[in-house]
């Protein structure tokens, strides 16, 4: 049986294209899938290392796992291709939206980078802090039966 790859030769867009899927995988967080679609590249580990499409989302997930995360915003201006620019700043923006979710504080790097706007992160961490506070003191008067009495 004969298959497409005796008959097509080898695109040189394949590795490009192999390495903005595995930064896809990165944003929408599907590491598994990420390793899995990594181990089922047709190359050695050593070859696979060297290409530097493949290299970019390797070492991207190895920082976003050590929590390196300006390596990470670093790493868009060492990306292989213009179209992996689009991506990292995908990126950055699912690594703004964990730091909103942890409730801290964005890192002055983040924060202070033009490329990147926390206009709308930081309203939304205003009126998150506003809601917890408000929230505390409905409890209060909710678990308060008077002055010297406890619930």
């Amino acid at each position: 049986m004969e298959t497409y790859s005796s008959v097509l030769p080898h695109s040189e867009r394949e590795f490009p294209i192999r390495g903005l899927n595995l930064i896809r995988l990165l944003i929408q967080n599907r590491i598994a899938d990420f390793h899995t679609t990594l181990e089922s590249l047709p190359l050695p580990a050593d070859e696979l290392i060297a290409n530097p499409f493949i290299r970019h989302p390797v070492n991207l997930e190895r920082w976003l796992m050590e929590g390196s995360y300006s390596k990470v915003w670093n790493a868009r201006e060492e990306a292989p291709a213009e179209e992996y620019k689009f991506f990292v700043d995908s990126l950055m923006g699912t690594i703004r939206f964990v730091f909103f979710l942890l409730n801290s504080p964005l890192p002055s790097w983040l924060i202070d980078s033009p490329k990147i706007d926390v206009t709308g992160m930081k309203s939304q961490a205003v009126k998150r802090q506003r809601m917890r506070a408000f929230r505390l003191k409905t409890r209060r008067r909710c678990f308060s039966l008077g002055h010297n009495q406890k619930y």
